[in-house]
């Protein structure tokens, strides 16, 4: 389990070059991790997002599903994520939409989802096999 960026095509740590996708980046404050789970969210309006989480981060996610919902930026709902047996709740705002799904906030500080996040990322990383 790496950060996304790690994983992208002719990344050289040594060799930092500027696209769109990393200036976005640097203005974050949180690594994001690719990160596969489901995720269902009830916004205000009443409409139900559900998706699978990609990359995730202690601020933030992206759902993967169709964009078919009439859902504005800056939307407010609550959010489940389901990590394997466990269930977490979390309170969340719409940042951005596309083709692909929505980019979704954190908007309060949750740390039983950030302690659940970081220790998973932890697991996979003490799993991964160093050749």
């Amino acid at each position: 389990m790496w950060p996304r960026h790690h994983m992208e095509a002719n990344h050289s740590p040594t060799e930092r070059h500027m696209d769109p996708e990393e200036s976005r980046r640097e203005k974050r404050r949180h690594e994001r991790y690719f990160m596969q789970f489901p995720v269902s969210i009830v916004f205000e309006n009443g409409q139900t997002l559900q998706g699978i989480s990609h990359d995730v981060s202690l601020a933030g996610l992206f759902v993967h599903a169709r964009p078919t919902l009439d859902m504005e930026e800056t939307t407010n709902g609550e959010g489940t994520i389901q990590m394997g047996k466990d269930r977490y709740t979390f309170k969340c705002r719409v940042a951005r939409r596309n083709a692909a799904g929505f980019g979704i906030s954190i908007v309060r500080n949750n740390p039983i989802l950030g302690f659940a996040i970081t220790n998973h990322i932890f697991n996979q990383i003490s799993t991964c096999r160093l050749i």
